[in-house]
């Protein structure tokens, strides 16, 4: 997927009409809020920045349908045309918003499948490297947080070399399944993709699922004290 990232100043949504009525329509200043366009296919991310006084904004679309060149990953600039462009389709609300957008920002969001393990005898894995995810869920960083504040616990300044290959397999034991989960729900942005991860999930992880409550599956984890119990 390719995604267009781009923050708009809240009092310049609110002066805009049509912007204004779409942001009124919902409770948006204090959740993530993930919009789908008319075919379920594609999606718009936004979440509140700095008290409120920015809205963060990304939408993506599918790779073979944009023809522009990447160059540098992370910061191509593109026009606010170019934006509108690819969310055709999607409600007036949510593309008069993109219409507002600053500094915009083009680049290409990739993924692949999951290793069988995060965890080869000494060899390890964490963040992108054992779970690559879109950022549907901004889940990202956080489940790569989550995977070092678990080395921290489990490979603590008592931890002997003998002792190396037993630790790492306690934090196969207690990451491998959700980050699998976590990342597999990151690609849910269309029916047909739904099914695809629930599989893939199912293949890597018998009997894990795809939570129906991502934000409280995401939000109530307690990563050091699961290690804590382990040891």
């Amino acid at each position: 997927q390719n995604a267009y990232r781009f923050m708009v100043p809240t009092d310049k949504a609110m002066r805009d009409e049509t912007t204004r009525d779409f942001l009124q329509s919902f409770d948006w200043s204090d959740i993530l809020t993930i919009l789908f366009d008319k075919t379920g296919d594609r999606n718009l991310v936004m979440y509140p920045c700095r008290g409120g006084t920015l809205i963060n904004v990304a939408t993506f679309t599918e790779a073979d349908s944009d023809n522009e060149e990447l160059g540098d990953a992370w910061n191509n600039p593109v026009s606010v045309d170019n934006v509108v462009k690819v969310m055709d389709g999607f409600p007036e609300g949510p593309v008069s918003l993109a219409r507002l957008g600053e500094d915009i920002k083009h680049w290409a969001s990739g993924s692949r499948d999951c290793p069988r393990t995060f965890v080869r005898e000494r060899l390890v894995l964490i963040g992108d490297a054992a779970h690559p995810m879109p950022p549907t869920w901004t889940a990202g960083a956080g489940t790569g947080i989550e995977d070092a504040a678990a080395l921290g616990v489990l490979l603590d300044e008592n931890t002997t070399a003998n002792q190396v290959q037993a630790r790492l397999a306690l934090y196969n034991k207690v990451r491998y399944e959700r980050g699998i989960t976590i990342k597999y729900a990151s690609e849910n942005v269309s029916e047909e993709q739904v099914k695809i991860s629930k599989r893939k999930l199912e293949e890597l992880c018998p009997g894990a699922s795809i939570p129906e409550d991502m934000a409280k599956y995401l939000w109530t984890e307690d990563v050091i004290s699961r290690c804590r119990l382990l040891l």
